[in-house]
């Protein structure tokens, strides 16, 4: 006997569910554009691709420092596999980055983009780490670009560039040893250029932004990027390292080069590369300042504000990968149940494994709607800049999601790509599955641009400051406002009745919550509610945004997928009423879309 295992084809073409939300979403004049690139970059992120390979190369090999070289110099050079290098040039080549910022398709620019990066991510084997922070340190720049600013211009445009030999990526340095999420106990000083411009560093730089960095700085990824964001304390003494603003208030952003020109590290000392339990091809170091260059980027003492820009991209990017892998794990678990037989049938027969796959799905099919509805609201908010329009609503909202759209994700794909982990049986134990990978990999996913905890706090920033719950309400009644119900009694009408019900009650759960959290005068008590506070909103807009989807496409299957997430947010759910109020008939077209054992993948266009 010889077990065949799982196979995937064509990562775009097969994914129905990404395709049914592209053609009720995505205008057509611009799908024309880059369907076809979307169809032929699914071919290249298949597994066991060129592209795949170099990411497994670079697990297998994975960066390796040494500190000092023959004759006992230090030199501090990262070593990484070739496969990763190569997977820069092909980032730069896709336009990873640069196409969000080409916004040759408008708002729809970003979606396009981040559609990429959700097809690439599982096979890159978290590359879209450096992405993320050369995506977030460029709309930085952009956000802060003065006119005359040559410096930060050229910058900017490595940042963006197709062209793979000028193309940069960026590390992010903010964490120490004194926290991470609270930066405010940040050691790192930054003392200021006095006199004329070095001739060592860029004749281009504003003398007067240029300072120097010492500190150390105790978790910094993707460290052999050419750039990198951090964070420093300006101080006016450089003999008194408290002479500077205490607090995160006296904390100021700077762009950092690595390298000076003769390619030697910047007053830089790399002590050594983290042992992590996941992302093993990204090379995440410790490391000193020793008076190294940087350019200040912003006012002073605006850092956390200005470094607020790129944690909307990272936390977003983060989404992405969380739902990447749960799309890469389901279609893992998905094709082996009709390779594998248990019990004298095929896992596919087995009612119990379709309902767990079915279940699967349903979580994905919520976290995909919420990401890249997420990513047209980023998108909408990038043009706006561009033409001086913003809304501010829409901002708001945005400021809303995103935090509540990370930390929902990332929970819910590690415990989807445990689950397909486990559908596999002892082989999902084993490495050469890629699900033992997928999962750890994942894992960072709820730690990485703050934790589950932190994140559910910091929701309440724009529901203070900004009436944030009250846009948050008043987005989810506007799409259930424009969804019609007539009084006909055929199965739709009753289904979208229940599940507009499901939302309601939801909605007021909210509500009541929210009103009586305004009665708190001890914080702490807000705090400890704040989690569920936060799973509940994020449910609550997903299970709208299903039922808007459904509404669209008028499928039974979007319909129960959409009424089984809104009945489970309602938190009265019971396994009793599940047998009752699920749709079992739907369970198999849930997990394997309408294939039968004899089907072939469809793969004409969309248009």
């Amino acid at each position: 006997f010889e077990q065949k295992g799982p196979q995937l084809g064509n990562q775009f073409i097969e994914d129905n569910a990404l395709i049914s939300w592209i053609q009720q979403n995505i205008p057509i004049e611009f799908l024309k554009e880059f369907e076809s690139d979307l169809i032929n970059f699914g071919e290249k992120v298949k597994i066991n691709s060129e592209l795949y390979n170099w990411g497994f190369q670079s697990e297998n090999n994975a960066p390796k420092l040494i500190q000092f070289d023959v004759w006992g110099k230090r030199v501090d050079q990262i070593i990484v596999n070739s496969g990763w290098l190569n997977l820069a040039n092909l980032s730069a080549k896709e336009g990873l980055v640069s196409i969000s910022y080409e916004r040759k398709f408008k708002e729809w620019s970003r979606v396009y983009q981040l559609i990429k990066l959700y097809l690439f991510a599982p096979s890159s084997f978290v590359f879209g780490c450096p992405l993320a922070m050369t995506d977030g340190a460029a709309r930085l720049l952009e956000l802060n670009l003065l006119d005359e600013d040559i410096y930060l211009r050229s910058i900017f445009n490595h940042l963006i560039t197709r062209n793979e030999e000028e193309f940069w990526t960026a590390g992010q340095w903010m964490t120490e040893k004194t926290g991470g999420s609270d930066v405010g106990f940040s050691e790192t000083v930054a003392v200021k250029l006095e006199g004329d411009l070095p001739e060592f560093l860029n004749s281009t730089m504003n003398k007067d932004r240029v300072y120097f960095l010492s500190g150390f700085k105790f978790y910094t990824s993707a460290t052999t990027s050419q750039i990198a964001i951090g964070l420093a304390r300006i101080i006016t003494n450089a003999n008194d390292l408290n002479s500077g603003i205490q607090g995160s208030r006296g904390l100021s952003a700077f762009v950092i080069e690595t390298r000076n020109n003769q390619g030697e590290l910047n007053n830089i000392l790399i002590h050594k590369l983290k042992n992590k339990l996941g992302t093993k091809a990204v090379p995440t170091a410790e490391l000193e300042l020793i008076g190294t260059p940087a350019y200040l980027v912003g006012e002073p003492g605006k850092g956390i504000q200005v470094i607020s820009t790129i944690l909307n991209i990272t936390r977003i990017y983060n989404a992405v990968q969380s739902v990447s892998t749960m799309r890469r794990a389901i279609a893992i678990s998905r094709d082996y149940c009709f390779k594998r037989k248990t019990f004298g049938k095929l896992l596919a027969e087995h009612s119990l494994h379709v309902r767990t796959i079915a279940e699967l799905e349903v979580e994905f099919r919520g976290c995909l709607h919420f990401l890249f509805y997420c990513a047209k609201l980023l998108g909408k908010e990038e043009v706006s800049f561009e033409i001086k329009q913003n809304s501010n609503d829409e901002h708001v909202l945005l400021r809303m999601l995103t935090p509540l759209l990370k930390l929902y994700t990332a929970k819910a794909s590690i415990s989807v790509t445990s689950e397909c982990l486990e559908a596999l049986g002892g082989v999902g134990y084993m490495e050469d599955s890629d699900l033992p990978r997928l999962l750890r990999d994942t894992q960072v996913g709820s730690i990485w641009e703050g934790t589950t905890n932190i994140l559910s706090l910091d929701v309440w920033r724009p529901i203070k400051k900004e009436n944030g719950f009250e846009i948050y309400c008043e987005s989810i009644t506007k799409i259930l406002n424009k969804i019609e119900v007539n009084n006909n009694n055929n199965n739709n009408n009753l289904i979208i009745k229940q599940i507009i019900n499901n939302i309601e009650e939801s909605l007021k759960e909210l509500k009541d919550y929210f009103i009586n959290s305004q009665s708190k005068i001890n914080i702490s008590e807000i705090e400890l509610t704040s989690r569920s506070f936060a799973f509940l909103l994020a449910r609550t807009y997903i299970g709208t945004l299903l039922l808007k989807h459904a509404c669209l496409t008028n499928c039974v299957n979007d319909f129960e997928i959409a009424f089984r997430w809104t009945l489970i947010s309602k938190r009265n759910f019971s396994l009793i009423n599940s047998i009752e109020l699920f749709n079992n008939s739907l369970d198999y077209e849930l997990a394997f879309g309408k294939k039968t054992l004899n089907n072939d993948n469809n793969n004409d266009s969309m248009i």
